[in-house]
């Protein structure tokens, strides 16, 4: 018989079918649509003001985001414990380093974020350009859109929060970034928050911040 040591297994609480069920939440959340709570002449101000060529100012944004530690697993297999410390097998260990592979690929693209942003906002859509040739057009509504970043879905919505317009994407269900866009005093204000499936936590949002081009016209 193997000794307790070489049987040792990653205990994680409840919290992967937890994070698991609130995939399946945001994934239900996303398709059901919602009307912007701004309408009329403050929708129409709000839309012009993100409207534009906006180019990031490195001096001003937060530092880079500190991005959530990996998980490792190093045994043979994963067990979800109870508080009576019985477990329940929930995956064997090649199971478990495709998922974290995926996660990675996801927190990968997730932390990459536009040096230069093209945004056309209006009451039907968000036409969002983080790179040249990469537009990405939301509606307007909360229903999400699908791009393919080789074998990945990359997913994108538009969400608000307190008000803001904001896009929230999210690769695989394994990883979520939602950046919520504000322009103060003639400045665009990106704020991104990430989670990731599996981890306890989120690490600080990172706020960047972005002038208008200045040869835009």
């Amino acid at each position: 018989m193997k000794s307790r040591e070489s049987q040792s297994v990653v205990s994680l609480a409840f919290g992967f079918l937890a994070l698991a069920g609130l995939a399946v939440l945001t994934s239900a959340c996303a398709s059901s649509g919602r009307a912007p709570p701004v309408t009329g002449p403050e929708a129409e101000a709000l839309f012009a003001a993100l409207t534009g060529t906006w180019v990031l100012d490195e001096r001003e944004s937060s530092s880079p985001m500190d991005m959530p530690a990996a998980l490792e697993v190093t045994e043979s297999f994963v067990i979800v414990r109870g508080p009576g410390g019985s477990g329940q097998v929930i995956g064997d260990v090649n199971d478990i380093q495709v998922s974290l592979a995926k996660r990675e690929k996801a927190r990968e693209v997730l932390g990459r974020w536009p040096t230069t942003l093209v945004l056309l906002v209006d009451e039907v859509q968000v036409a969002y350009t983080p790179t040249t040739g990469e537009s990405i057009t939301v509606p307007m509504s909360g229903e999400s859109t699908t791009q393919f970043e080789g074998e990945h879905r990359l997913h994108t919505r538009v969400v608000w929060e307190d008000g803001e317009l904001g896009l929230e994407h999210s690769v695989d269900s394994e990883a979520w970034v939602r950046e919520v866009l504000e322009v103060v005093d003639g400045r665009l204000r990106m704020t991104r928050t990430m989670r990731v499936l599996g981890q306890a936590g989120s690490p600080a949002p990172l706020v960047l911040i972005y002038r208008r081009d200045e040869g835009e016209s």
